[in-house]
């Protein structure tokens, strides 16, 4: 898996996932700066394999580069990269920085792959 798979701006399922936008449980954004960076493709190879194997067939991931997309990184509020944030199902989360571990990375989106798509929408941290 390499970031050439996940041009910046362009949005590609998960493994499994054939068809439309919809069909995908989760959507996942991770903000990079500068596509050919080593810090940019570490990112997103590592979230590609964790939700490959996490979330197989379930996901959509979005990479966007805020270098080329200034407008979208001020939009959607982008201080820092990489930035990762599960936009589907709501309500949004995000986790700034490098993200290794798995059940870091799932903790901080919210996201339990054991459940249904409503209770991982409607779970709320206490």
């Amino acid at each position: 898996m390499s970031l050439s798979d996940w041009p910046p701006g362009r949005k590609t399922h998960g493994k499994g996932i054939i068809g439309t936008e919809s069909m995908a449980e989760f959507h996942i954004t991770i903000f990079i700066a500068g596509e050919e960076t080593a810090q940019a493709r570490r990112s997103v190879e590592t979230l590609g394999r964790i939700l490959d194997e996490q979330l197989p067939g379930r996901y959509e991931l979005e990479v966007v580069d805020v270098i080329a997309h200034p407008a979208r990184a001020e939009k959607e509020r982008i201080l820092a990269t990489p930035t990762i944030v599960r936009q589907l199902p709501p309500p949004a989360r995000r986790i700034i920085g490098e993200i290794a571990d798995p059940q870091r990375l799932l903790v901080g989106l919210n996201i339990d792959p054991t459940a249904s798509p409503e209770a991982n929408g409607e779970r709320h941290d206490r």
